[in-house]
């Protein structure tokens, strides 16, 4: 299919070098432009609503960021003389006060370099994304099936996905009312394939959590015939099959921005990531959701090394750190290389100010081909962890097909989406937490955030336990246990607690009533560093008044008061 080129995509990029180099760029036909200033723009900061829309503002103003030069857009008259010089303007970046142009005649490019407002140039390089991961069918996951009685004491019917969401603490978030309402989560990906038709996103366009689509390799909006990857990506957030499959931010709103070219050689440029990351800023995303990374180019002898990762030097992890200074919790897959010579995460994912999530199996074991740490300069890598081990997505096989609508996928592309769907919902509980202190707080809740690693980080993240931390409870609260809230309460039939287990044990449960009578008692057993969700189940119908709730631990025992509406 034809597509046009869309004119009012935007670009980042870091900006190379100082000064023009004709002769390593003289053989290249696309290049970057550096302008010294942005004069004559025709805009103003004193009128940001004219290229930030109300909730890239919004961002700014609740996070105390201001808005500055970087913000404005290109000199329009400088682009002008470009054109007229006979180069063809291929997109524009705010941030870095450049524009990508591709030229045909060496001519035009020392024409170019005598232009008083043309500070640098340098070549667009091709480069190729590490995007490598396993698909799977459901017989991988049959072990998931006892968690199933689990499930059904959830807000959503997950399926098989209870287990990847349950990991992290999401369906405490669910049941607490956070699904991600009123977040925008941008999806950087290869395509999304048949996302405009598949079944597992009817709820997503029929409630209009779909923004729009942006396609920064090609051109246009076309995205729902390219790569199947971003779809699937997508179903760990978005995706709602009710029995099979619940994504875990399925009430956000999300654009979805098509920036690799995933031909046979999985070729494409850093600079559409980065692309794709400014329109994600000016269309007032608050995440960015990255399954994509790299580390090396077409060209050997321009691979990435490992002193590269040192969060400040390659083109798209300068584009993360800017997304991030605008406010922006960026959530980018660790990579899939951890059993290859190179090992070490992709970049962007070793950006500062970057959760770089890895891959862990369904029993919390590290995946053995999830990307390790450290960076360069020693910092942890990844961040956190999630199921990205036989994780559910949803399959490409066709809707009216008898095949299952869901299957497995292996590789940090899909344990990332959690962490990021996850991440929308712990926002929206805390809509005044900066991007920084949402990612001190999910490191925090981390299993071994007191002993991080080079494999796991932090460890699992715990969003209820992230949650408490943005409330103001401090990481050492969470060596003991906690029995936190009971819901309903009021209660009728039905009666719920949530208990935060310290250590791996077994609780007793008891419900008595005004007179110490015991009128239920059950045995649970919890996993260490988890948020538990628990139903009261079995007790006979109760007459109006006030009891009292027990749980009892091997060394201590909680009390919390219930009450009762009474017989109907």
């Amino acid at each position: 299919m034809k597509r046009i080129v869309w004119p009012s995509v935007f670009l980042m990029l870091l900006v190379l070098s100082a000064l023009p180099v004709w002769s390593q760029t003289v053989g290249a036909k696309r290049y970057w432009v550096y302008f010294t200033g942005k004069t004559n723009s025709g805009y103003s900061l004193d009128r940001p609503q004219e290229f930030l829309s109300e909730k890239a503002i919004a961002r700014r103003e609740r996070q105390g960021i201001p808005i500055t030069e970087d913000d404005l857009p290109v000199s329009q008259s400088q682009v002008d003389a470009l054109i007229q010089a006979g180069a063809k303007v291929i997109h524009r970046s705010r941030w870095f006060n450049a524009v990508s142009v591709e030229v045909q005649n060496p001519v035009v490019l020392q024409k170019i370099s005598s232009f008083s407002f043309v500070q640098a140039t340098s070549a667009v390089h091709t480069y190729k994304c590490e995007n490598d991961e396993r698909l799977g069918d459901l017989s991988e996951v049959s072990s998931l099936k006892t968690h199933e009685a689990a499930a059904s004491q959830a807000v959503y019917d997950y399926g098989l996905a209870y287990h990847q969401t349950y990991m992290l603490g999401g369906d405490y978030m669910h049941a607490k009312g956070f699904h991600g309402e009123g977040m925008l989560i941008a999806v950087i990906d290869a395509g999304f394939w048949e996302v405009g038709t598949r079944v597992a996103f009817d709820s997503l366009r029929m409630n209009g959590h779909l923004m729009g689509t942006r396609d920064f390799v090609d051109g246009g909006t076309s995205v729902y015939e390219d790569h199947t990857h971003g779809m699937q990506v997508l179903s760990v957030m978005a995706g709602n099959l009710p029995g099979a499959l619940v994504g875990t931010a399925p009430e956000a709103n999300y654009w979805l921005l098509r920036a690799e070219d995933s031909g046979s050689e999985k070729v494409m440029e850093e600079d559409n990531w980065v692309v794709a990351a400014e329109f994600a800023d000016s269309v007032g995303a608050d995440i960015i959701h990255s399954s994509i990374g790299y580390t090396t180019f077409d060209d050997a002898t321009e691979d990435h090394s490992y002193a590269d990762l040192d969060g400040k030097t390659t083109v798209v992890t300068k584009g993360a750190e800017k997304a991030s200074s605008k406010g922006i919790l960026v959530v980018n897959s660790a990579g899939n290389k951890g059993s290859s010579p190179w090992k070490y995460v992709a970049v962007p994912a070793d950006g500062a100010d970057v959760l770089a999530v890895g891959a862990v199996d369904q029993f919390k074991i590290w995946a053995y081909f999830s990307s390790k740490g450290p960076t360069y300069d020693g910092r942890i890598k990844p961040n956190v962890v999630a199921q990205g081990l036989s994780t559910i997505i949803a399959s490409v096989a066709p809707d009216a097909s008898p095949s299952p609508r869901i299957q497995t996928g292996s590789g940090t592309s899909f344990s990332a989406p959690l962490v990021s769907g996850l991440a929308a919902c712990l926002w929206q509980a805390h809509p005044n937490a900066t991007n920084k202190q949402l990612i001190r707080a999910i490191e925090q809740s981390g299993d071994q955030y007191f002993a991080p690693d080079t494999l796991k980080g932090y460890g699992i993240p715990n969003f209820a336990v992230a949650s408490m931390i943005l409330d103001g409870m401090t990481r050492d609260n969470f060596d003991n246990d906690q029995l936190i809230q009971a819901y309903p309460n009021p209660f009728g039939d039905e009666l719920h607690f949530y208990f935060y287990s310290a250590v791996n044990q077994t609780v007793l449960i008891e419900l008595f009533n005004a007179m110490g009578q015991r009128l239920f008692n059950d045995e649970k057993r919890f996993v260490s560093n988890t948020y538990n969700m628990v139903e009261v189940e079995g007790f006979p119908p109760l007459p109006q008044g006030v009891y009292m709730l027990s749980v009892s631990t091997p060394i201590r025992t909680f009390t919390l008061p219930v009450f009762s509406k009474g017989i109907k």
